[in-house]
């Protein structure tokens, strides 16, 4: 092998690695997409495409968020524990008033949400991990509370037992 094919090799060898290095995540992505579509024809229908960019929109949302956080050196834990209990938020204050109001709301609680997590590493100098799990564990509990400040799960004051899960799990 001559000294300028070994010395193209290695320049595609660069190349080649650059490219995957900065379009590796789209390619993967699009193998992802060819085999699953290839075991089922319905899955890049307009329908799914349409229910799965629905579902996927919170995630979205709260990656573009945490790009953010992530880029400037920030550590975010509590980010969806804080995006659930905005979602109960919204929909607590929207029972009773017009959903403009009720996003608001939301926002507004989100906002908090972030001005406490922001006060709590800037101002009094908490580890950033500490300070977003110890928000999360709190906002999780606080979104499960309802009403008489019960743990309720699906509308139902306190955990069903044993019994009560099996029937539940075999109603279905």
């Amino acid at each position: 092998m001559s000294p300028a094919d070994r010395s193209t090799l290695a320049l595609a060898g660069r190349y080649g690695a650059a490219t995957l290095r900065t379009y590796g995540i789209l390619i993967a992505l699009i193998i992802l997409v060819v085999i699953v579509f290839a075991g089922n024809p319905a899955f890049l229908s307009e329908g799914n495409i349409f229910n799965m960019l629905s579902q996927w929109a919170p995630a979205g949302i709260m990656a573009v968020g945490m790009t953010y956080v992530i880029l400037t050196g920030g550590f975010e834990l509590s980010v969806a524990s804080g995006y659930s209990l905005c979602a109960v938020t919204a929909a607590a204050v929207g029972q009773h008033v017009d959903p403009a109001l009720a996003y608001l709301a939301a926002l507004g609680a989100g906002f908090a949400i972030g001005l406490l997590n922001a006060v709590l590493v800037v101002g009094v100098n908490i580890n950033p991990f500490i300070t977003t799990v110890g928000t999360g564990f709190i906002l999780g509990a606080g979104r499960h509370c309802q009403g008489d400040r019960q743990a309720t799960q699906n509308g139902v004051v306190s955990w069903p037992t044993r019994t009560e899960r099996t029937t539940i799990i075999y109603r279905r």
